[in-house]
């Protein structure tokens, strides 16, 4: 998941990621620049990912393969089960 700060529906889609029972499930959080920076020597499938349209937005991967990003909650637990989502970004 891609992106927070004032304003950020960060809470919204992260609830309903909570809502969706996934096992074996990776959850990371990060604002673009310099902590993504940071966490890509750690989690390198979030180096190249973008928030759409400024606010939160969701990456379900798998494999290291991503789906399309959504910001729209009522998207995210579809995204979620469909791709299997052994990450979320």
């Amino acid at each position: 998941m891609v992106g927070y700060g004032p304003g950020s529906t960060l809470r919204i889609v992260l609830a309903t990621v909570h809502a969706a029972y996934v096992p074996n499930r990776v959850l990371t959080v990060a604002a673009e620049g310099e902590e993504q920076a940071r966490q890509r020597a750690l989690v390198p499938l979030v180096a190249e990912k973008q928030k759409l349209h400024g606010t939160a937005t969701v990456y379900a991967c798998e494999q290291r393969v991503c789906s399309l990003p959504t910001s729209s909650p009522p998207s995210v637990p579809t995204r979620v089960r469909q791709r299997g989502g052994d990450s979320l970004l």
